[in-house]
């Protein structure tokens, strides 16, 4: 998800921690606002996807559900009164991680499946003295 990427990485550049809160309050304000209008627009591209998540979202924005834009705004202004914070994922406790993996994939299986389906290149002349 690249809107996702590019917003994490204006954070990481902006260097938003308590410093810029500090030294450059104009500047923080500007950040978290321009973040908080990246989430929202995430919320509606993950919609689809994830509407349990985007609901999720938009609640603690105080904000309502909305259809994927066809450009980007600052639709979240400055005085926005945000809703109450909660978790948006659950934590997976060690025995229903192991029941996902062996459910869905991503052990040690796959591996082995990919290890042995492994091809020869097209066109390579493989000999039984070759493979030694």
């Amino acid at each position: 998800m690249d809107v996702s990427r590019l917003g994490n990485g204006y954070l990481q550049d902006s260097k938003l921690d308590n410093t810029l809160f500090a030294n450059n309050p104009e500047k923080c304000a500007s950040v978290i606002g321009v973040s908080i209008n990246l989430i929202y627009l995430v919320s509606a591209l993950i919609s689809p996807y994830m509407p349990s998540t985007s609901e999720s979202i938009v609640r603690q924005l105080n904000v309502p559900l909305r259809n994927i834009p066809d450009t980007w705004a600052m639709d979240i202004e400055a005085g926005h009164h945000l809703g109450k914070a909660e978790y948006l994922f659950t934590r997976i406790d060690t025995q229903k991680e192991q029941e996902y993996l062996n459910k869905y994939g991503g052990g040690s299986k796959t591996e082995e499946t990919k290890k042995k389906t492994k091809k020869t290149p097209k066109g390579a002349n493989v000999t039984e003295s070759s493979k030694n």
